[in-house]
């Protein structure tokens, strides 16, 4: 199966690691999936590290479902939905919507609907990058992260010492009634996300890549 855009950018990522003799061979396939994306070597220490390439903005998309016996639930509970609860992301939705998706008839569903449940659904919210992005990624001990041509930054703690900044942009939480397949009025899931504020981002002078005339992290 071939590797999409994100898994090709770790590829890259790994293998200049490897190349300056800074990835940590003992966990060579054993990374990505539920693991951190990388890894790297410091003064003996090894420090895991989260990779985004420019197409993968988003964080934490989890899909959520409803009933009209107990509203809405999450499709998959797992460590991110148990966070979004944290800030009461299904109680941010109207409690009198009741969704067109799941009342209506699908042999008879009318392309208004999707229309009706996405105005209904869909909404933004800000967020502290703190109370996701730092927390989740501390949670599974990775305190860095690499994106494509921003740079090299660290997340809730500095603990390698490397002195580069904090990637902490301005969030925010998206509720979605994504479509699927075109073909179908009623191929669409409800669901919620991070997404960062590009330009918020503040700037780096280190990268992994060495783009834009930034140096490599100082790693020893």
């Amino acid at each position: 199966m071939p590797r999409n855009l994100g898994q090709k950018y770790e590829d890259e990522i790994n293998q200049i690691l490897e190349d300056k003799g800074f990835f940590p061979l003992q966990l060579k396939g054993n990374l990505g999936g539920n693991s951190p994306d990388s890894a790297f070597t410091h003064r003996n220490g090894i420090y895991y590290l989260e990779l985004k390439n420019k197409n993968a903005p988003d964080f934490g998309q989890k899909f959520m479902t409803w009933n009209e016996g107990s509203g809405w639930s999450w499709t998959t509970p797992d460590e991110i939905t148990g966070m979004y609860d944290s800030f009461n992301v299904l109680g941010r939705i109207n409690s009198n919507f009741k969704p067109n998706l799941f009342t209506k008839d699908k042999n008879s569903f009318q392309p208004q609907y999707k229309i009706e449940d996405q105005k209904a659904f869909e909404n933004t919210f800000d967020l502290d990058a703190g109370d996701y992005l730092h927390r989740y990624y501390a949670n599974k001990n990775c305190y860095y992260i690499q994106i494509e041509n921003k740079g090299f930054y660290y997340l809730e703690q500095d603990v390698a010492n490397l002195g580069v900044p904090q990637f902490d942009p301005d969030l925010t939480l998206r509720l979605r009634a994504k479509e699927r397949d075109k073909s179908s009025h009623h191929s669409y899931s409800f669901l919620a996300v991070i997404r960062l504020k590009a330009r918020s981002i503040r700037k780096t002078g280190y990268d992994i890549e060495e783009k834009g005339g930034k140096i490599f992290p100082l790693f020893q």
